[in-house]
């Protein structure tokens, strides 16, 4: 299979370097085409008009100063890559959970439903930081990807490429074999900003920090389906389970009535 990736983390990021070596390892062809710095949290977001500049890295890596959503713009529409035809895309691996109403904002999504848009068949794949060591096992999800790619790449196209892309996210000291379909529930945030201390130079300007988190499941009971082994993504995780979620990227275009 020829599988383009990109992620949100950057070109050089430990995720995508392990994602990479799996899925050549597995017998696939791969392009990596991922931004050339850090785009979390960049959500679907897109150069609207400009310049991009591309880098190549050797092995078939390249990068561009854009958005993660732009990467795969870019793969399909600067006729850069003629001679690789991408069956799929693979988005990550991240480093940190993109569950529930997190995907909103999250680049490794946006790049999955952008490839989506375009009909390909698209999975996000992210990974649990461990806090007590703030390490990714970025080995166990992508040999989780590897194991089930055929399947899930069966199951998208069975969707609806334009209707459905893959959200995956992999638990710390989780295994391959426990995994849980999941569906999406909100999240209860509880962002802080505080105000900084004056800080030197010669701005009037006052300075202010985030800090970006949140509580857990704002609708615990109610996330579960209880007519089906389903369960929501951040009960799944907080279970040991991989999540494994059929997100909606835009329409049903089959029943549009366009």
């Amino acid at each position: 299979m020829n599988i383009l990736i990109t992620n949100d983390d950057g070109y050089d990021a430990e995720g995508i370097s392990v994602l990479r070596n799996a899925l050549k390892k597995a017998g696939h062809d791969v392009l990596e085409l991922a931004p050339s710095e850090n785009q979390s949290a960049k959500s679907h977001s897109l150069r609207i008009s400009g310049e991009f500049e591309l880098l190549e890295h050797g092995g078939n890596v390249y990068s561009i100063d854009g958005t993660p959503a732009d990467t795969v713009i870019f793969y399909e529409n600067s006729y850069y890559f003629p001679d690789f035809k991408a069956d799929l895309v693979v988005s990550g691996i991240n480093r940190g959970l993109n569950v529930s109403s997190d995907i909103i904002y999250s680049g490794t999504c946006g790049a999955a439903r952008e490839a989506s848009f375009r009909g390909y068949p698209a999975i996000a794949v992210s990974c649990q930081v461990d806090r007590s060591g703030g390490g990714a096992d970025y080995g166990l999800a992508a040999d989780f990807l590897v194991a089930n790619l055929d399947s899930f790449y069966s199951s998208l196209k069975r969707k609806g490429t334009m209707n459905f892309f893959l959200n995956i996210n992999v638990p710390a000291g989780g295994r391959i074999s426990d995994f849980k379909y999941a569906s999406l529930t909100p999240l209860d945030y509880s962002d802080v900003i505080n105000e900084e201390e004056e800080i030197e130079g010669d701005s009037d300007a006052e300075q202010f920090r985030i800090q970006f988190t949140h509580n857990g499941i704002k609708v615990n009971e109610e996330c579960r389906n209880k007519d089906s082994n389903e369960m929501c993504d951040m009960d799944a995780i907080g279970k040991g389970f991989i999540s494994v979620t059929y997100v909606r990227s835009f329409l049903d275009w089959d029943n549009s009535g366009c």
